[in-house]
């Protein structure tokens, strides 16, 4: 009876100290993630800027002559810079006057997004980051905004890129499961089959809106 219960607690102890080293392990792997997520969102961040200080949007937001088709075709290449993310210009009620993918079924040319969030938020004046399920494209991206200034400083615009989730460059591949979810708890990337967009706590109303 002795053996048996000594046996029990060192397998206890045991087990007790393999669970926290790996937790630590898994805490660690989730740090780097996190850490790598940031720089690459950081990247996002300038090419977002690059592109609305650009010649050809500066001409745009100067009213100055320049063709839609010229706009089209310099977003579409700035996109394939990007990883064949989606560059939008929207004016300032929100349609989108140009898009890399003019040329697709589903193209950006002549849609609204006045009522996204990442939209409001940059012709207020600052930058935009925002997580959520394309109204177009039905997929989920990670959506880089900026406002679009002429030369008196007066936000005329808004500059977007729109990246797919499943293209951003995530590494963990350690076993267990793992999710990547916005700041609202939806989740957006897992190993745990069914669980994409679903809610890790319940959300109102308002949230799921803007989600969809």
């Amino acid at each position: 009876l002795f053996i048996l219960i000594s046996g029990g607690i060192g397998t206890f102890y045991l087990g007790e100290i393999q669970k926290k080293e790996t937790q630590s392990f898994n805490h660690h792997l989730l740090r780097i993630e996190t850490l790598n997520l940031n720089d690459y969102f950081l990247i996002l961040e300038r090419q977002i800027n690059a592109l609305s200080e650009s010649q050809e949007i500066k001409l745009w937001a100067e009213g100055k002559e320049i063709s839609t088709d010229a706009l089209n075709f310099f977003l579409k290449r700035n996109a394939s810079l990007f990883s064949n993310a989606v560059c939008y210009l929207m004016d300032r009620k929100g349609n989108t006057l140009a898009s890399s993918n003019f040329d697709a079924p589903l193209s950006f040319v002549g849609q609204n997004y006045s009522i996204r969030p990442y939209f409001k938020k940059a012709m207020e004046g600052d930058i935009s980051f925002y997580i959520a399920q394309g109204l177009t494209s039905k997929t989920p991206g990670y959506y880089c905004s900026t406002p679009v200034r002429n030369s008196q400083g007066e936000v005329i615009g808004v500059c977007a890129i729109k990246y797919e989730l499943k293209k951003i460059p995530l590494r963990y591949d350690h076993g267990g499961c793992y999710f990547l979810t916005d700041a609202d708890g939806i989740i957006l990337d897992s190993n745990i089959p069914g669980a994409f967009l679903r809610p890790l706590l319940p959300l109102d109303l308002g949230q799921w809106r803007n989600k969809t």
